[in-house]
C-alpha cells in the first residue's frame, strides 16, 4: 500500500469519524438521561409532595371524598368504591400529619 493510499484512507477514516461522533455522543447522552431522569423526576415529586399546597389540597379533596360517601347509599358500589379510594390515598401518609376531623373518619372506614 503505497503513502498515498495511506494518506487517503487515515482522512476518510477521520471525515467518517467526524459524522460518527455527534451520533455516539447523542447516544450516550439519551443513556445517561435514562439512567437519571427518573431518580431527579421522583425527587422532584417528593418535595412537591411536602409542600402546603399540595398538603392542603389532598385534604381538601379528602373532605370532599368524605361528604361523597356520607351521601351515598348504605352499602352501595358507589360507597365502596369512594371507600376504597380514600383508604388509597391516605395510605402513604404519615397519620400524624392527617387532620384530626380526617383521622376520626378514617379510622372508621378502616374499622369496618
Amino acid at each position: 500500500m503505497g503513502r498515498s493510499t495511506k494518506i487517503t484512507l487515515a482522512i476518510a477514516a477521520g471525515i467518517i469519524g467526524l459524522i460518527v461522533l455527534p451520533f455516539a455522543l447523542t447516544g450516550l447522552d439519551l443513556a445517561h438521561f435514562a439512567f437519571w431522569a427518573p431518580k431527579y423526576e421522583d425527587a422532584k415529586r417528593e418535595v412537591f409532595e411536602e409542600t402546603q399546597s399540595y398538603q392542603h389540597g389532598m385534604w381538601r379533596d379528602l373532605r370532599n371524598l368524605k361528604m361523597d360517601y356520607k351521601r351515598a347509599e348504605p352499602g352501595s358500589p358507589e360507597r365502596r368504591v369512594i371507600k376504597g379510594t380514600i383508604l388509597h390515598r391516605v395510605a402513604p401518609v404519615d397519620r400524624e400529619d392527617i387532620p384530626s376531623d380526617l383521622l376520626v373518619f378514617i379510622k372508621q372506614l378502616e374499622d369496618q
